[in-house]
């Protein structure tokens, strides 16, 4: 499947999975401290990767986004909103965070951070997940949203 047929089918999945986590009700699972699991309704997009949910804030994982001050930054941060608001995500913990946790986050069964950096508007942090979505970044992307040096030290050791 070409990288444009896959993008077709990310925005058709988190569509339809939109209406799916709706549905879903609030709820609380803790295991092991790094398997927590946290799955409610996004109250608050703090920015393009930031959110809370029932008053636990979660930073997406793996994920940079230039700043909520910049013209990428607020078309970043206003289609998470579009997607997430009022929406049920499930989240599993990766790592604590001074201001809450960092977390890969589902919509139903789509990844929010896979869905963010294929619709174009992030790029892998290399620095916290390590290349799991490289797959995913729009070579158009590539050149025009640079990584910070904090989120791009494997690309300088390869």
């Amino acid at each position: 499947m070409n990288k444009k047929n896959r993008r077709f089918v990310l925005s058709f999945l988190t569509a339809a999975c939109l209406g799916f986590g709706a549905m879903q009700s609030f709820a609380l699972e803790v295991g092991r401290e790094q398997d927590e699991r946290i799955s409610g309704d996004v109250s608050r997009v703090i920015d393009a990767n930031t959110l809370q949910i029932r008053g636990n804030t979660v930073r997406l994982w793996g994920l940079y986004v230039p700043a909520l001050n910049t013209h990428r930054g607020a078309h970043a941060s206003i289609f998470v909103h579009q997607i997430t608001m009022g929406r049920t995500i499930t989240c599993a913990q990766k790592a604590a965070w001074d201001k809450g946790i960092i977390a890969q986050c589902w919509l139903g069964e789509t990844d929010l951070t896979e869905a963010i950096i294929a619709a174009g508007h992030g790029r892998e942090c290399l620095r916290d997940s390590g290349g799991f979505y490289k797959d995913h970044e729009a070579p158009f992307v590539l050149k025009r949203m640079p990584l910070p040096e904090s989120c791009n030290f494997l690309a300088q050791a390869s």
